[in-house]
């Protein structure tokens, strides 16, 4: 019954836990006989070599590179026997039931305890702990147990798969084990490939903190879009080129509920979208803001006076002292409608040009329809949004210079 051989491995116990092949890995209470029966912290780790056998290793520490000894679970392990230590919620404490005779015929109970002399006066009891023995095929035993019931239960799977032999395919199938063959844990190059896998585990723990950094930083985005659309501002809206009254005109633009439709009137409205009900939407849609376009007609978002309208109108909003940093212009598909009536196809392209009162409204439309409309990249959406403010604030005081110097010449 002597158990197999320690293996050295070239880094600490608790360094390999972190390698991808390890399936589990933990501190456990291992029954040590040798020593009447106390109970000693182990640290063990589940792992797959190439061949796709299970194996568990156990040590005396985290911090140790030699293991005590390993069991290949589907080769050696003849079954798992679960439940020693019944658990009673209603009582805080259980008696292990279990007494052993020793090599000298006195009998002993199990006492759990840690290392050196610490639980020696305690009393035989385990404050709700849960146990299981492997048995091995030659007839050696090792009795576990750990504090954490839900622990407990994925020691209990893990090593159940690990009997079936299906735990390979499980992991696999998650992708936490490479695809490549894994090398033999005795040989010399097990340093060298552990150390690119630790090197792909660690891209790719970085790789799902960034996407998680992303996943966040598009909740925040939405949210304030979101307020900003939904609420809905008050705008200028600059007639279309080719139906020109030649007068800007004072609307108020709001998201729908269910933003599939953006719209706008002379009336303002100071309910948010999101707190109306369906009915009231609808009211306001039909009423008030009667006029509106289908978010999904929309195929360009422009930052800036660079549309044909602006361009026609950018002197007259410097006279009036207006932003050129808070213009915007959504382009509608060629057929797009609004109002039910449908837009020629024609060589120029249909554009509702507006100018916010504040930045922060122009902002949050612009990213509103770019990144969650459009489906474009929030990053490449920011920074475009940065240099474009940027590049529109220099032209602003560019042409009021202009201005300043030709009614001086005047």
């Amino acid at each position: 019954m002597s158990k197999n051989a320690p293996t050295t491995f070239p880094s600490p116990a608790i360094d390999l836990a972190n390698q991808s092949n390890v399936v589990i890995s933990g501190i456990l209470y291992k029954q040590d006989r040798k020593m009447g029966l106390v109970w000693r912290k182990r640290f063990f780790l589940l792992l797959l070599d190439n061949n796709q056998n299970c194996l568990l290793y156990y040590f005396k520490s985290p911090n140790e590179m030699q293991s005590i000894s390993h069991i290949n679970i589907k080769n050696d392990l003849e079954r798992i026997e679960e439940n020693l230590f019944h658990t009673s919620h209603s009582s805080p404490t259980t008696t292990i039931s279990t007494t052993n005779t020793n090599t000298t015929g006195s009998t002993s109970s199990a006492t759990p305890r840690g290392e050196g002399s610490e639980g020696k006066s305690k009393l035989n009891l385990i404050k709700r702990k849960f146990g299981f023995k492997l048995i091995l095929k030659s007839g050696r035993e090792y009795l576990l147990y750990l504090e954490d019931e839900m622990e407990y239960k994925k020691w209990l799977n893990y090593l159940n798969l690990a009997i079936k032999g299906t735990i390979g395919n499980l992991i696999n199938k998650n992708e936490k084990i490479v695809t490549q063959s894994l090398p033999n844990l005795s040989t010399a190059k097990f340093k060298v490939v552990h150390h690119n896998l630790q090197q792909n585990l660690q891209q790719q723990n970085q790789q799902n903190s960034l996407q998680q950094n992303n996943n966040q930083l598009n909740n925040i985005w939405l949210k304030f879009c979101l307020d900003t659309c939904q609420v809905g501002c008050k705008v200028i809206k600059f007639p279309y080129l080719g139906k020109c009254s030649g007068l800007e005109k004072k609307r108020f633009i709001q998201l729908s509920k269910d933003k599939k439709i953006i719209r706008w009137g002379c009336q303002s409205i100071t309910k948010s979208s999101d707190k109306m009900t369906v009915e009231e939407d609808l009211q306001i849609n039909k009423k008030i803001l009667n006029r509106n376009l289908k978010i999904e007609n929309i195929k360009e978002i422009i930052y800036g006076t660079s549309s044909n309208t602006l361009q026609r109108y950018q002197h007259k909003l410097l006279q009036n002292n207006f932003n050129l940093t808070n213009c915007l212009s959504i382009q509608l598909n060629s057929s797009s409608s609004i109002n039910n009536n449908t837009i020629k196809k024609q060589s120029t392209t249909r554009t509702i040009d507006l100018m916010f009162e504040s930045e922060t409204d122009v902002m949050g439309w612009y990213i509103y329809l770019n990144v969650y409309v459009l489906k474009k990249d929030i990053e490449k959406v920011l920074n475009e949004f940065r240099w474009l403010r940027l590049y529109y604030s220099l032209k602003e005081k560019q042409l009021s210079f202009t201005k300043i110097i030709s009614n001086n010449m005047e």
